[in-house]
């Protein structure tokens, strides 16, 4: 699992972090949350799960945009 450290993490905590305390796993989940609302209701919990793996190991990451405006 990645976890941001040093400068990535104080980029994170000031510019994507929608609280001082949100840890990187919980703003991987509220986005994987964000972008699983386009998927049917049927299919949205295993859409979010997906992307939440793939946030948390840093294989794909959203523009800024998409972090910030999240939730």
């Amino acid at each position: 699992m990645f976890k941001p450290t040093g400068f990535s993490e104080d980029i994170f905590k000031q510019r994507y972090a929608l609280t001082e305390t949100e840890s990187w796993e919980d703003a991987c989940r509220r986005v994987a949350r964000q972008m699983s609302i386009a998927e049917t209701p049927d299919k949205q919990r295993v859409y979010e799960d997906k992307f939440y793996e793939v946030l948390l190991e840093n294989l794909f990451v959203p523009g800024g945009r998409i972090w910030y405006n999240s939730g």
